[in-house]
């Protein structure tokens, strides 16, 4: 996966908690400067999985009124050195290089606006992404910007329609399975340049009652991905974009 973490940077610590617990059946552990998400894999007495992280919308952030989001973590050797090689490839420093439990962070913003961030490799990279999609005014442009920084590699490419267009797949290596998509936000002004990260539900039908229940909504869908998957866009309380997404098997009325 492209992300060796994802955070989600909230207004409410205690209510994200809550939402995310009561539609994912993620755990909290809360410490000084946010959270992490836990998973106990079924059935055993495995340590808990850790699924994700949360931490307070930084200051600077709502002062430019960023909403609440999810931020995914690039791995990166050394920060510090790393940051220029970035910046000079259009991408924006968002703040100052600050330090986490984890050890350097710094956010960035890519040249066409979604937020990302870099930090050090993990020994557990994250396991709760089931998929990721870039939303940019220009898909190209952007698939050949990260694929210079990242490495990644052209999957298949499928024809959404109007307004999406074409939906490029990226691939970790030339023959490996695609982990997530570019495609253009050019004609859809309502999505904004970001990140949208797909979670991974075994019933997708019951997980949107949970997201409803809880006070989040759906934005977009049920619809059916090139490889059968049903997916489902959502809102949380605090207005944070995210996805769920169910194998094909999964009883949801695709356009529901």
């Amino acid at each position: 996966m492209l992300f060796c973490r994802v955070v989600l940077r909230t207004t409410d610590l205690d209510a994200a908690s809550g939402f995310y617990g009561h539609v994912l059946g993620w755990s909290a552990r809360r410490h000084s400067a946010g959270g992490v998400f836990f998973r106990q894999p079924a059935g055993t007495a495995l340590t808990p999985l850790p699924m994700a992280e949360f931490e307070p919308l930084p200051e600077r952030a709502r002062s430019l009124g960023a909403p609440a989001h999810w931020l995914g973590l690039v791995a990166v050797p050394d920060v510090a050195t790393a940051v220029p090689h970035w910046t000079q490839a259009g991408f924006e420093a968002r703040g100052p290089q600050r330090s986490s439990e984890h050890g350097a962070f710094q956010a960035l913003r890519d040249p066409q606006g979604a937020a990302l961030g870099l930090c050090p490799p993990v020994a557990a990279p994250v396991q709760s992404v089931a998929w990721c999609q870039l939303h940019v005014p220009a898909a190209e442009r952007a698939f050949s910007t990260y694929a210079e920084r990242v490495g990644w590699h052209a999957g298949p490419v499928f024809d959404l329609g109007p307004p999406w267009g074409a939906y490029q797949t990226f691939c970790a290596e030339p023959s490996g399975p695609p982990l997530g998509a570019v495609l253009s936000n050019a004609e859809t002004p309502q999505v904004h340049a970001q990140w949208l990260f797909f979670f991974a539900v075994d019933d997708l039908g019951q997980a949107l009652h949970r997201v409803r229940a809880a006070a989040g909504r759906l934005t977009f869908g049920p619809a059916a991905l090139s490889d059968g998957r049903i997916v489902a866009v959502c809102e949380d309380a605090q207005g944070a974009a995210f996805a769920l997404c169910a194998a094909a098997t999964a009883q949801v009325p695709v356009g529901s």
